[in-house]
């Protein structure tokens, strides 16, 4: 389809995919309400950004990430709109008819489209005189200054994936005050001529895939920045990655278009079997398309975190041992040289406990960013989980058995966890502070007289006693090659994944303190000081 860029049609893309309870619309009429702001991080065109990063991350890191990011231009351009069109296929599920003519809102998508799809829920049916009046024929009347909506503001930057859910009031308003624009005069507008008919399509075939794979073929879930820089370039040569699946088709642009077999389908498509799935999505995705994987006979490799509720947990732990199947969790500190350097200076005892203090900071986050929709969890979930699993992986996960969360009024979170082996955590969550070089964290492991500090996964220094063991410093990009590679080497030899126990020890201490905070949160918990405070026994069960 096309897609509206700067003042022209652009490049044509992928139309989006259509669920069990949406609509896909051929536009006649669209016009835009105003731009959607808050979605995505927004950097300062300041060199000493780019100064700091250099000297943090090294040029090769930096310039694929500049790279990523400005290829994003036109994903980031989002714009609450109104629009008129012809229903040319719907969901099991959706409430409307083909062929019908709705009036409908997009509450975060591009400038104008030629074709979208939206659940059934935003859109009404447009009276015979408003559908007979802004009938276009191979063009879309496009005006640039819409009308303010009411409840806009609540609406923008509204996604089917967010969990949040809508008001049927309020949309029932903007959808009035849509029907009202068109009845009247409507303003000034254009014709955007379609070049020449397209039909929908929501996959493509790469030529550069054809014939039969020489190594083991690879699928990827999700194509944000994320997997733009770390997972695909660090992938190892022996894993053939044919197909990329990502819902937003402004992410699927150049290269990824030309190199790989392409869909917006959240699912599979082609018909094809893959041996081995890069799970990389939003977050509450994750553990489906894991259990997918492994009950279609693949391997699954997954990010953080690998569940965002008990019901995943139990159906992933479940699918593990029925399936007997390979799960590769990337929690990029298991893969981190300087923890294992950790482990020898420590000079650890069997079943010896490892003590962990650690302060983390991640970048405040834009109000209308993903990380804050309720699947997404608190942060918690979508950040805390790192050290979380962290603490367990080095304490070859010992269950825990007593947990403790608090929240401060600005914002700050702190979580402390004993383990059956006597081993404590005290981690403290902020979003206060300098964003010069991105996340920062701050990791001190102790053990007897023995103490190792980890600073940004970077800078390593081992103490015992009066003296020092050992200092040293690395550049923490490289281990996400190394984590990839090394799990790509687990994959190609046949090697076991996580095993089931250790899926459901992280993923179950990592939901009980997300539940505990909730609780906390929402003024459940009755707990002096502000804590919430449980006891386990010992099997992460609470007691």
């Amino acid at each position: 389809m096309y897609i509206l860029s700067e003042d022209n049609w652009s490049d044509r893309v992928l139309d989006y995919s259509l669920g069990p309870d949406q609509v896909r619309i051929e536009v006649s009429s669209w016009a835009v309400a105003g731009p959607v702001e808050g979605i995505y991080p927004e950097y300062p065109r300041d060199p000493a950004v780019i100064r700091a990063y250099l000297e943090e991350f090294g040029p090769r890191a930096v310039f694929r990430k500049v790279r990523s990011r400005l290829r994003e231009r036109l994903r980031n351009e989002k714009y609450i709109s109104i629009g008129l069109g012809r229903i040319v296929s719907s969901g099991d599920s959706a409430a409307r008819s083909d062929s019908e003519t709705v009036i409908f809102v997009a509450p975060s998508h591009p400038r104008c489209l030629e074709r979208i799809v939206l659940p059934a829920a935003l859109t009404i049916p447009a009276a015979p005189e408003i559908a007979d009046r802004h009938r276009s024929v191979r063009g879309v009347r496009f005006y640039e200054a819409g009308p303010e909506l009411p409840h806009q503001e609540e609406i923008a930057g509204w996604h089917p994936d967010s969990g949040r859910p809508l008001s049927a009031e309020k949309i029932e308003k903007i959808l009035s005050a849509a029907e009202d624009f068109w009845v009247g005069p409507a303003g000034r507008f254009r014709v955007l001529a379609i070049p020449r008919a397209t039909v929908p399509a929501t996959f493509s075939r790469s030529p550069r895939t054809a014939g039969p794979p020489a190594r083991p073929s690879a699928v990827l879930y999700g194509l944000g920045n994320y997997a733009k820089i770390y997972i695909i370039p660090n992938l190892d040569p022996g894993i053939r990655l044919t197909t990329i699946h990502e819902i937003d088709p402004t992410q699927i642009t150049g290269r990824y278009r030309k190199c790989y077999n392409v869909s917006t389908d959240p699912l599979e498509a082609g018909n094809e079997k893959y041996a081995l799935w890069l799970i990389a999505g939003y977050h509450h995705t994750h553990a489906g398309l894991a259990i997918r994987a492994l009950e279609g006979g693949a391997a699954a490799v997954v990010e953080k975190p690998v569940v965002t509720t008990r019901e995943q947990l139990a159906d992933l732990g479940g699918a593990l041992r029925r399936t007997g199947g390979r799960l590769y969790s990337c929690f990029q500190m298991r893969y981190n040289p300087l923890f294992e350097l950790a482990r020898r200076d420590l000079k650890l005892a069997p079943d010896e406990p490892l003590h962990i203090t650690a302060d983390v900071y991640e970048i405040p986050l834009p109000p209308r960013h993903w990380y804050t929709w309720p699947n997404s969890g608190s942060h918690l979930v979508s950040n805390g989980c790192h050290w979380l699993d962290h603490f367990l992986f080095m304490n070859d996960f010992s269950p825990p058995v007593r947990r403790a969360v608090s929240r401060a009024e600005n914002g700050d979170t702190t979580a402390t966890v004993e383990l059956a082996n006597g081993a404590c955590l005290f981690l403290h969550l902020t979003h206060l502070g300098s964003p010069r070089i991105g996340v920062r964290d701050h990791v001190a492991m102790r053990a007897g007289d023995r103490t190792v500090t980890v600073v940004d996964g970077s800078r390593y220094l081992a103490e015992e006693g009066w003296r020092k063991l050992r200092v040293k410093r690395i550049n923490k990009m490289k281990v996400y090659r190394r984590m990839y590679r090394e799990i790509s080497r687990k994959f190609i030899a046949g090697e076991p994944g996580d095993s089931p126990e250790s899926v459901e020890i992280s993923g179950s201490l990592l939901l009980d303190l997300e539940e505990d905070l909730q609780n906390l949160c929402s003024g459940a918990t009755e707990a002096a000081g502000g804590y919430g405070v449980s006891e386990n026994n010992g099997n992460g069960e609470s007691r």
